[in-house]
């Protein structure tokens, strides 16, 4: 269609009336209805008879049976998708040890210390820019302080994180 059409041939599972949601309009509401339905938030009591009309494959079962391919992207680990739906409970699955960070400045330098949690590796990644992050130091599970030093630069932003892998 070059245009949003009045009519839906029979057998479509997606149909959008609205004439002021051009196609990428309609493609954020295909996806918006392909991930809820695919993480079971749309299977619920006269769910299926409300938004029928508008989208037919409501469950992970009619999803997976109809639409492959969108199955196929949602799952896809590279884009970072949600897995589950959001269900108020946001607690780590385990608790992470805290870790208090020193910083003792010296004159072109900064040195990060802060002991480390027990039996885990420890990695300093940096950034200019904080988009593209890089490896500037790995601490092996066997280090218990952890000294980092960081050249202090004049007029140049610096970012760092500390990340700790079981």
């Amino acid at each position: 269609f070059r245009t949003v059409p009045r009519r839906y041939p029979a057998g479509t599972w997606y149909s959008y009336d609205d004439r002021t949601c051009d196609y990428g309009c309609q493609v954020t509401e295909y996806v918006y209805w392909a991930l809820t339905s695919l993480l079971d938030g749309q299977d619920f009591k006269n769910r299926g008879r409300d938004i029928g009309h508008e989208w037919k494959l409501n469950t992970p079962e009619k999803l997976r049976a109809k639409d492959k391919a969108v199955v196929k992207i949602l799952t896809d680990l590279k884009y970072r998708l949600p897995t589950r739906l959001p269900d108020g409970k946001y607690r780590q699955k385990r608790k992470q040890a805290a870790v208090r960070l020193n910083i003792i400045p010296d004159e072109n330098w900064f040195t990060l210390t802060t002991e480390l949690p027990t039996g885990s590796t420890a990695i300093v990644e940096k950034t200019n820019d904080l988009l593209s992050w890089s490896l500037a130091k790995r601490f092996p599970d066997n280090t218990a302080m952890l000294e980092f030093p960081i050249e202090a630069r004049l007029g140049q932003a610096q970012f760092f994180r500390l990340r700790f892998d079981d």
